[in-house]
């Protein structure tokens, strides 16, 4: 068996469609050893889209001139194809459904039969393996695992740094590439019948506070606690998740727990009286008030619940900086 780690750089991503300026990819045998890693640079037949002037977080692997000199996506298709279809191959990617989608817009844009592509994605594995939703940017990972991280986004680099991200964590694990696998089998992406599917379920921010937030129940059980449920607007999830998962974690030591479902809580904090998850907190009390039930829902804003739980900025950052709490 081989395997074939792969990633894409795009011109511009305009209107959702990516256009491709390069394809570089990794192939390695099963100790992973490196049979073949190349660089496909590819004239995107449109132009480069860098963000404004002067924007030092986005660089070219090549000039402008390297890629407008170079074939287009037509030409590499019959050896892109080859890739993925060759025999004993499995595929590999980071964040591999971003590529995948890539592929998927030139295939349409060149008008071509698209190639059917499974790949299992690194970024999902390491999440999986760690229970951990929040770092996931390969850089960091490397970082994290002590692999040297130079010329990122050149194609070929990347996919050898995700070889190398997955060879460290098969060796933290003691397992092979197929062994891994066993253990996390649902972590690929697949293009068929020209439809992107996933064999995961992405977690929303909401959804990884409230796994956070969970962790801690059995510890209540055990103590035989009712414990207050809690809700947060949606404002202070996907606007500070930082800050949210702190919250968790105080409410935690508070006998509390959060719930993402605003049905499903005692108390809502709210940020945005218009934010669509305030207004669905605000229907169900004015619900509760016009049937005449006895009030179990409460709204209160973000600054009542601060004094409440007497959260200050210090408190704040010793909860975040603190990860046992």
């Amino acid at each position: 068996m081989k395997y074939l780690f792969f990633d894409i750089e795009c011109a511009n991503c305009f209107n959702g469609k990516g256009k491709i300026c390069s394809f570089g990819y990794c192939i390695v045998d099963e100790e992973f050893n490196v049979i073949e890693i190349k660089d496909l640079i590819i004239n995107p037949k449109d132009k480069f889209n860098l963000g404004p002037k002067g924007d030092e977080r986005i660089h070219l692997a090549y000039s402008k001139e390297v890629f407008e000199s170079s074939p287009d996506f037509l030409h590499y298709f019959e050896e892109i194809k080859n890739l993925f279809t060759q025999e004993d191959i499995m595929v590999f990617g980071h964040a591999v459904s971003n590529d995948i989608s890539f592929l998927k817009s030139e295939f349409e844009r060149y008008n071509l039969n698209p190639i059917d592509i499974k790949a299992y994605d690194t970024q999902v594995i390491y999440k999986q393996y760690k229970k951990d939703q929040n770092l996931s940017a390969l850089d960091k990972l490397c970082v994290l695992y002590n692999i040297p991280v130079e010329n990122l986004h050149r194609s070929d680099y990347d996919a050898s740094l995700t070889m190398k991200l997955l060879k460290a964590i098969c060796k933290e694990t003691n397992n092979s590439i197929a062994s891994l696998l066993e253990e996390y089998p649902n972590t690929y992406v697949e293009y068929k019948n020209n439809n992107i599917s996933k064999s995961f379920e992405e977690m929303t921010n909401s959804k990884r506070l409230q796994s956070l937030s969970h962790s801690k129940i059995d510890r209540y059980k055990q103590r035989n606690i009712r414990y207050q449920k809690y809700s947060f607007d949606s404002e202070i999830e996907d606007n500070d998740y930082n800050l949210a998962k702190a919250y968790v974690r105080i409410l935690a030591e508070n006998d509390a727990i959060y719930l993402s479902k605003v049905s499903k809580c005692c108390y809502y904090i709210c940020r945005n009286k218009v934010s669509k998850k305030s207004q669905e907190a605000f229907r169900r009390l004015n619900r509760i008030k016009e049937e005449g039930l006895k009030q179990s829902f409460y709204i209160i804003s973000e600054e009542k619940f601060k004094e409440h739980f007497k959260i200050d900025e210090e408190k704040i950052k010793d909860y975040l900086e603190d990860k046992t709490r």
